[in-house]
């Protein structure tokens, strides 16, 4: 159920998202001005998804938000130092994971080259120890039906595991170069192995985290100016 004050959340928690993050801002109103981007709250649920539908000449999306935070369970697992986060930015965090879908979807539906790289290293790297680059790819119940609108290879398995995973590097990096920054920090502190195995996160080495945030970083550039 969606009560009628959820409006008036939404537009906040948007505005408070893209105040900071003008690309993100850019974005946002480039896709809903457009008609291609619908946005709902629910403030009765944590669960957050996105609908895509699939025409032609185009894709249309439908982000619904759960307003509630993430049980406390998983929030620290699925969220990068959620602890250091208000309430209030969980949620924006929240929707701005919703919206790295769109993103990406977009890019690649477009034929981005650094997209599609940035998907098959997720899927490589899963299929090297089945870890991810993210807990998000870990603990993912996404059911992908739609794997071809991502140019991926006939046979994947755990494609929606892999979006996930591309989805929150996406979204972390947006989120604040700083932010990013402690996490690709955090995949190659081999003294944190152990913890990033508990939740299924890969160790790289600093060659290794390096160049995957040069990747991600270019897939955020390009899409800032389409």
């Amino acid at each position: 159920m969606v009560k009628e004050n959820s409006v008036d959340v939404l537009i906040e928690i948007s505005k408070d998202l893209t105040a900071e993050r003008p690309r993100v801002k850019k974005f946002l109103e480039t896709m809903l001005k457009k008609g291609l981007l619908g946005l709902e709250v629910n403030l009765e649920t944590e669960e957050s998804f996105t609908d895509i539908t699939s025409e032609p000449e185009k894709n249309t999306y439908f982000i619904r938000l759960g307003a509630l935070p993430i049980s406390k369970r998983y929030a620290e697992q699925l969220i990068f130092l959620r602890h250091t986060l208000t309430e209030q930015e969980e949620i924006q965090y929240k929707l701005l994971h919703e919206i790295s879908h769109v993103f990406l979807e977009e890019l690649t539906r477009r034929g981005s080259d650094n997209a599609k790289l940035l998907i098959r290293l997720c899927s490589g790297q899963n299929k090297k120890d089945g870890n991810f680059f993210t807990s998000r790819g870990k603990f993912s119940t996404l059911k992908a039906s739609k794997k071809d609108s991502y140019k991926l290879p006939e046979g994947m398995i755990g494609v929606g595991s892999i979006i996930e995973d591309a989805v929150e590097l996406l979204c972390m990096a947006q989120w604040s170069d700083h932010y990013f920054d402690l996490y690709v920090a955090f995949l190659s502190d081999e003294s944190l192995n152990s913890e990033k195995n508990k939740i299924g996160v890969h160790s790289l080495t600093r060659d290794e985290a390096s160049l995957l945030r040069e990747i991600v970083i270019q897939v955020v550039a390009e899409g800032a100016t389409k």
